[in-house]
């Protein structure tokens, strides 16, 4: 899979997910950090990434602008240590890859994880 791994996420997210065999970009490896989140979007929509964020914005922008892609994974625990990421990550991202694939906002909470298949409807 390709993500793009939005801020405050580590950088350490991104060496994870490539030791996993993935191909993932920091938005501070594209000095995106300060990224507007809709410049984000269609970043990660032109290369085809799912976006990796702690950001709840990106859930309205999903469902205002009316597409199928990119896939959001909005991290929503108490716990955000990088370690909790890859663990969580880990245990979801293979029951999660025929949504993601096909366009997905998917939330991971400390107790559970949603997914919203794209597009939302408004």
């Amino acid at each position: 899979m390709r993500f793009f791994i939005d801020m405050p996420l580590s950088t350490e997210t991104t060496a994870f997910l490539r030791q996993l065999g993935h191909d993932a970009i920091h938005a501070r490896e594209l000095r995106m950090q300060k990224a507007p989140d809709e410049k984000i979007v269609e970043k990660a929509r032109l290369e085809k990434r799912i976006i990796l964020t702690m950001d709840l914005g990106f859930g309205a922008l999903l469902a205002h602008a009316g597409t199928q892609f990119p896939s959001v994974i909005l991290f929503r625990q108490e716990d955000e240590r990088p370690e909790t990421i890859h663990r969580l990550l880990s245990l979801n991202l293979p029951r999660l890859d025929q949504d993601l694939q096909a366009g997905a906002l998917v939330t991971i909470a400390d107790k559970k994880v949603r997914v919203h298949r794209l597009p939302i409807d408004g």
